[in-house]
């Protein structure tokens, strides 16, 4: 960087230099006053010319600008290059030296460079030369030689005021600039201090500000040392300390289900350490007891718009409230999950009760209809209908509409059934009494049936089989009968019920002992008789034993003495 020092030139002319054709070695010696600022106490220039037309002109003064003290830093500044020779050389080096010692070589002529003088040169003597040369057949030289006096004791020259950077909130950093003290190798330490007050343990060129420090105000001091000198101290500007801003958060954004009973989430991303408390709004209002970043909805938020606010809170700094954008809440709707179902037993007579079946939420109440063969049965409308005689033959079916405040209702219709006539049931069997013996009469009794029938009808059997116009409540014994197994049923109806009938228990008829065959003459057998086994039966004297009337060996084939068994 250029800097702009005030120069005079050194001016020579053949008046002062001796007068010769030949050229010589000349020698000439200046004093230049302390107040042209060049620091320089005097000059000598030493240079060959070969006339009045070559000498001297001029040449520029290396300007030092700050204290030559031992320990300090310089600023040598060259306005423009030296001058020397006739043929206006350049200086090619300029050496600074302090007494017998090199200091600086510095070759390469820049606008400003510094000087830094030793620790330990008290009292030695600081000079420069310039030296330049050129040829052009014969050679020329010239050097200039620059006192700029002795060196002087060390002490601080440069004291400067230190500054501050950074934010002054609570968890900033704040760093001190000490600017540059003078001489270099000054040593420095700090202080932080608090309200004026040193804050303990604080002696770094950083300090992290607490929260004890929100509404106080806090400086540095910087302390200056070096060697014997007394130690200087500067301290700087406060700074008062405020409440830092959070770093920009990006507000809540709610994710989740927008319907009854859904779950809403708000969303935040926030940085380690800032702490956050939650309040959910219905249309702007708080919601008692929803300050969870989770909520669920409810009936009462049905058709209103819901929002999650968030307070962010940190230690030393403002505290900070954001806002999602608000939802719509519409109804959610009830979702059938397990059909409805008709129980009971499907005939007239008989009550049918609806089962609503299985809802992804529990229903508050249910609505019912009843349909035969597709059309509504008008005033039907319970959880249970009794089957008339106009559902006979018909698919009976019903709705079930299920409710629950905040949800679309939803329906379940059950699978037809087919209503067939009603059913007689015997509750105790019917029973025979009387003596079970040839001649006798058998009763049997009706049994009791539910619901009670209308009309009763019999039929006898004898082991099993129908005996023919057996059809009366009694039944006569007869000698066909020994040794069976005689039975009734009773066969009952209703109207609108189907005909049932039930069996009673079985009597054994006794079996007459048989008489002893007697042996049948030789060639002999008796007279007359019954001409066949159905003269027999159409007498009624089936069946007949040997010694009855009209007994014949003929009706009995086996020889037992028992004829048309």
């Amino acid at each position: 960087m250029f800097i702009a020092v005030a120069s005079t030139a050194l001016v020579l002319t053949t008046s002062s230099l001796p007068a010769s054709a030949d050229p010589e070695f000349v020698t000439y010696e200046g004093f230049i006053s302390k107040a042209k600022n060049y620091q320089v106490s005097s000059v000598k220039y030493e240079g060959w010319y070969d006339g009045p037309d070559h000498i001297f002109e001029y040449a520029d003064i290396p300007a030092i600008a700050g204290a030559i003290v031992e320990g300090n830093a310089v600023s040598v500044v060259m306005e423009n290059m030296l001058y020397g020779t006739v043929y206006n050389g350049n200086y090619v080096s300029l050496t600074f030296f302090v007494g017998d010692e090199l200091l600086l070589e510095y070759p390469d002529f820049a606008d400003e460079f510094m000087l830094h003088l030793p620790l330990d040169s008290k009292g030695k003597k600081l000079h420069a030369i310039a030296y330049s040369s050129q040829e052009s057949g014969d050679l020329y030289e010239t050097r200039a030689t620059f006192d700029y006096g002795v060196i002087g004791a060390a002490g601080f020259v440069e004291t400067p005021i230190p500054t501050l950077s950074g934010t002054a909130c609570v968890g900033n950093t704040l760093s001190v600039h000490p600017g540059l003290w003078m001489p270099e190798g000054s040593r420095l330490s700090y202080q932080w201090l608090r309200g004026g007050q040193p804050v303990a343990r604080a002696t770094r060129t950083t300090y992290r500000i607490q929260a004890s420090d929100l509404d106080q105000s806090i400086s540095v001091r910087v302390t200056g040392s070096l060697g014997s000198v007394l130690p200087v101290a500067r301290q700087s500007a406060p700074k008062s300390v405020g409440e830092c801003l959070l770093p920009a958060i990006k507000a809540p954004v709610l994710i989740g289900g927008k319907t009854t009973d859904s779950t809403l989430i708000s969303k935040l991303a926030v940085p380690a350490g800032v702490s956050t408390s939650y309040q959910w709004l219905r249309s702007g209002k708080r919601i008692t007891s929803a300050s969870k970043s989770s909520y669920k909805l409810t009936v009462a938020d049905v058709g209103k718009r819901i929002q999650s606010r968030v307070s962010l809170t940190k230690a030393g700094y403002k505290s900070q409230l954001l806002s999602s954008i608000p939802v719509s809440v519409s109804k959610a709707t009830i979702k059938n999950t397990k059909r409805a179902s008709i129980a009971g037993r499907k005939s007239y007579g008989q009550t049918l009760k609806v089962s609503a079946g299985k809802y992804s939420v529990s229903p508050t109440s249910y609505g019912y209809q009843w349909h035969r063969n597709g059309k509504k049965i008008k005033g039907a409308t319970k959880s249970a209908l009794k089957m008339s005689a106009t559902d006979i033959g018909k698919n009976i079916s019903v709705t079930v509409r299920a409710s629950r405040p905040g949800y679309h209702s939803t329906s379940s219709t059950t699978t037809a059934s087919k209503i067939s006539l009603g059913k007689i049931v015997p509750k105790s069997l019917p029973k025979i009494s009387g003596k079970a013996k040839s001649g006798s009469v058998l009763s049997v009794s009706n049994g009791t049936w539910s619901p009670r029938a209308s009309t009763y009808s019999y039929q006898w059997y004898r082991n099993g089989k129908k005996i023919k116009a057996a059809n009366k409540r009694t039944y006569k014994v007869v000698a066909a009968d020994r040794g069976k197994k005689i039975s009734s049923r009773v066969s009952v109806s209703r109207k609108n019920h189907a005909k049932a009938s039930a069996s009673s228990n079985s009597v054994q008829v006794a079996k007459p002992t048989a008489k002893p065959k007697p042996k049948p003459p030789v060639n002999r057998a008796p007279t007359g008789g019954y001409a066949n086994c159905t003269a027999v039966r159409n007498a009624d004297a089936a069946p007949i034993y040997y010694g009855d009337p009209g007994y014949h060996s003929r009706l009995d084939r086996d020889g037992d003495g028992v004829g048309c068994e």
